[in-house]
């Protein structure tokens, strides 16, 4: 399994355990409370994103290791169309969905404003390292460590 694959796992699996925490942390909290920062919910897409980032550098590339070649790039820039996709689908979705949830008059806290990019940022992770997957494969091929 080559490094992209497992920044890849890594960012699927912690978006997907962020998703679930930020879930049952939202549904524990009293309602007044599920907009109000700091709270369980915060802290839990704060550590996500934390951990997102640092996935570049926990699986660093190794001294004097080629990192990239020609299909390696290909794959990096279709991941990267795959996840701005997913990205501009979710923000399309959700705005539509509070325009017909709220109507053209209604109005809905602004509190809801930040988590729309939020969750369409996790939503592109997510798109990008499953369009990694994909391409390369879901698992490793034998090669060695």
């Amino acid at each position: 399994m080559n490094r992209w694959q497992k920044i890849a796992w890594f960012n699927l699996i912690v978006m997907l355990g962020g998703f679930a925490s930020s879930f049952i942390a939202a549904v524990t909290l009293p309602p007044a409370e599920r907009f109000m920062p700091p709270n369980r919910l915060t802290l839990v897409i704060i550590v996500t994103l934390v951990l997102v980032v640092a996935s570049n550098i926990i699986f660093r590339k190794k001294p004097k290791q080629v990192d990239f070649d020609e299909r390696d790039r290909q794959i990096r820039k279709r991941t990267k169309y795959a996840g701005w996709i997913a990205f501009a689908l979710t923000m399309l979705i959700v705005t539509m969905i509070l325009y017909f949830a709220v109507g053209p008059e209604g109005t809905f806290s602004p509190l809801v404003l930040p988590l729309i990019p939020a969750a369409g940022g996790g939503i592109c992770v997510m798109a990008g390292s499953v369009a990694t997957l994909i391409q390369y494969g879901w698992g490793g091929k034998g090669e060695r460590q």
